[in-house]
């Protein structure tokens, strides 16, 4: 019997099975799913496709911050190629942008200077607190809140002028006595009209201890002139009796920006460092990032839009060498050293990997590191334990290779997010395009359903490295779906893993 697989993204890790039937090797033994999201325009025909994609090079963690990316400084990992491709990579990386407070909660056990701050409505005034956040904390004081009256609100409004929170992520430390299900706080933003509030619960996932939170403005709900705010509240929206909430270092964060991701081919040996080896003279630089089989279009680096807070990135653009079937194809050497380097755009972004203190090597293949930009002399990270020790970001290198497809599916979708089905006069083909640009049909759909799969299992179809699997969607004028998701099952032999 399979050990099912866990979820990342869009990647479903891989799952044993006890034996392969109708052909397929027994080498084959791992089954993977991979999914893209594609959008429809009503009355043109639209192409799905997408190429399987193996979890090989990494190591997992994102417990620490690794390095800062400015506008100095780069960082990136060094890894062992074990395929001759790059069909996506994994990061954690959380935006640095410029920070403004809205209040570090510092009166000096000043209740009455608290209390206009934060004005009550309702019951219980809030008051300085000092006991609990000695120790657990950076700050002198926080801001404590008796949450035992359902609807009690308290209200910091900017002096002056707006706050423009277009973009922005919501920061807040918060300490609560009893879980979200028992008691619940809400954190309001508001522009100064009485209906005019976005809001989001503060979902504590652990009590009677510290949580930062970074909460992107878009995940707020309601109606606000975002780009005007005036006030933030909080709110209790589910008593409980004798139990307290706290808050602290309340602040925000402008637009995340981005960052630009490269790719270096350093050779044969892993490159030394220490501030002896400028990793842009020692190496290569592979300029072709991007699918010519499927986008057309390749360049020397991949932008990566961030979204606000730390933040876990599957950067599926960041291509490289999978278009076998195209001649001015550019593969990777399997076995070289490669560096992956992210580089500074328009905002400071904190690049995570593993506890070091923990004193795992969880790579073996490769190192963090980090390089002046006028200079690209690499150094080893820092590491908890020093001098490097046990320093690699949290990355992902995910590749092509030979498959047997077993399943095709796709959910088509509206304007609204909901599923729908196609008009009646839309079509579909269904294929897999082998490396060699062979195409063997799989179905001809019409009409299609909301959902629909097309279950090849008995009969897998075998394509090789540099394949795709694809859909042709004749859409018709009035046809109400206006994105699909496209997802492909498939076994793999086990890949080669260097580190």
């Amino acid at each position: 019997m399979g050990i099912p697989g866990i979820a990342a993204g869009n990647i479903v890790q891989p799952r044993d099975i006890a034996a392969t039937v109708n052909g397929v090797p027994l080498s084959y033994a791992n089954e993977m799913n991979v999914a893209l999201t594609s959008p429809i325009i009503p009355g043109l025909l639209s192409k799905v496709r997408l190429r399987p994609a193996v979890l090989n090079e990494h190591a997992e963690s994102s417990r620490e911050i690794m390095g800062t990316v400015d506008a100095a400084t780069a960082v990136g990992q060094m890894f062992k190629a074990s395929q001759e491709n790059i069909n996506g990579i994994f990061l954690t990386l959380e935006s640095a942008a410029a920070e403004t407070t809205i209040d570090d909660i510092e009166y000096g056990g000043n209740d009455g200077n608290l209390q206009a701050a934060w004005v009550l409505a309702g019951t219980n005034a809030a008051v300085t607190e000092a006991v609990i956040i000695s120790g657990n904390h950076s700050s002198a004081e926080s801001m404590e809140l008796d949450i035992s009256k359902l609807n009690d609100s308290w209200t910091f409004t900017k002096p002056a002028t707006s706050w423009n929170m277009t973009g922005a992520t919501v920061s807040f430390d918060f300490f609560q006595t009893v879980s979200s299900l028992s008691g619940q706080v809400t954190v309001s933003i508001n522009d100064g009209a009485a209906t005019s509030v976005v809001s989001i619960p503060v979902a504590v996932d652990a009590v009677n201890t510290w949580q930062h939170f970074d909460i992107p403005i878009t995940s707020f709900v309601g109606t606000c002139n975002i780009a005007a705010v005036t006030k933030v509240l909080f709110i209790v929206t589910n008593a409980q009796n004798n139990q307290t909430a706290y808050v602290d270092n309340v602040r925000f964060r402008a637009a995340p920006g981005s960052v630009s991701i490269e790719l270096w081919d350093m050779g044969a040996s892993l490159p030394a460092n220490g501030g002896s080896v400028d990793y842009t003279a020692a190496g290569t630089q592979y300029t072709e990032l991007g699918d010519r089989g499927i986008g057309g279009g390749v360049a020397a680096s991949i932008a990566l839009g961030l979204r606000g807070g730390k933040q876990f990135y599957h950067v599926h653009e960041f291509i490289a060498g999978v278009a076998t079937e195209i001649p001015a194809n550019n593969i990777l050497t399997v076995g070289n050293y490669y560096a992956l380097v992210i580089k500074y755009v328009d905002t400071n972004v904190s690049v995570y990997g593993p506890n070091t203190a923990y004193s795992v090597n969880y790579y073996t293949s490769g190192y963090a590191w980090k390089a002046e930009v006028a200079d690209g002399l690499i150094d080893l990270l820092p590491g908890g334990a020093g001098a490097g020790a046990y320093s690699d970001l949290m990355f992902g290198i995910l590749s092509t290779q030979p498959v047997y497809i077993t399943k095709m599916r796709l959910k088509l979708f509206d304007s609204s997010d909901a599923l729908t089905a196609s008009a009646p006069d839309t079509e579909s083909v269904w294929v897999v395009e082998d490396d060699g640009m062979k195409i063997e049909t799989v179905a001809l759909v019409h009409f299609l359903e909301s959902t629909h799969e097309e279950d090849i299992s008995a009969n897998p179809i075998y394509m090789g490295n540099g394949g795709k699997a694809e859909i042709y969607y004749s859409s018709s004028v009035d046809d109400a779906a206006t994105t699909a998701v496209f997802e492909i099952s498939y076994k793999h032999e086990k890949p080669v893993v260097n580190g």
